[in-house]
C-alpha cells in the first residue's frame, strides 16, 4: 500500500498562484485595466490574510474583472 503525502497549502503558495494569475490576465487586459487589478491585488495583500484559501486568485480576481467592466459601462 503507497501511502499519499499530503503536502499543506502555504501562504507562500498561494501568492504564487496569485502572481501566475496576475501575469496570465496581463496578457488579455489593457494596460489602464492591468494596473486596476495589480492596485487591487497589491491592496488586499496588504490588509494580510489568515489563510492561504482566503488570498486573492483565481475566480475572485475574475469576478472582480467582471465587475469593474460592468460598472464601467454604467
Amino acid at each position: 500500500m503507497i501511502k499519499e503525502i499530503k503536502k499543506e497549502f502555504t501562504m507562500d503558495d498561494a501568492l504564487k498562484i496569485q502572481l501566475e494569475h496576475l501575469r496570465d490576465w496581463k496578457l488579455v487586459l489593457s494596460p489602464k485595466a492591468y494596473i486596476r487589478i495589480l492596485d487591487e491585488a497589491i491592496d488586499r495583500n496588504k490588509k494580510g490574510y489568515k489563510s492561504p484559501d482566503d488570498v486573492w486568485r483565481g475566480c475572485d480576481i475574475e469576478t472582480f474583472i467582471h465587475n469593474e467592466m460592468m460598472r464601467e459601462r454604467g
